[in-house]
């Protein structure tokens, strides 16, 4: 059971990332879908607006999970920190592969 739990530790960076690419994809076809791109929103769009604010929120969220592993790391036991090296790694992967795939799904909506 804690082998388990560490295994899923140090794959959730990259099961974030998977949740937040697949959050936002489904967010950008169903706002195209439903026209929010149409509804303006101050200097900008309904469309933009949710991509925007989805994104942030999974980035926040994925600053602080790879903020908490360090955490964790600091106070591993010495057999326990290639795994909390490996859940630390993994996070800052999700965070970065995050803000790269998802910035031009944010700032370029491609609506047709």
């Amino acid at each position: 059971m804690r082998e388990m739990r560490e295994l899923l530790r140090a794959l959730a960076g990259l099961f974030g990332w998977a949740a937040s690419f697949t959050l936002v994809y489904a967010l950008h076809g169903l706002g195209c879908a439903r026209g929010w791109h149409l509804i303006p929103v101050g200097h900008t769009d309904q469309h933009r607006a949710v991509l925007l604010g989805t994104w942030t929120v999974c980035l926040l969220l994925l600053g602080l999970l790879a903020l908490r592993t360090r955490r964790a790391e600091a106070g591993a036991q010495p057999h326990q920190r290639l795994l909390a090296r490996l859940a630390r790694s993994s996070a800052w992967v999700g965070f970065v592969a995050t803000a790269f795939t998802l910035v031009s799904v944010v700032t370029a909506s491609s609506c047709v």
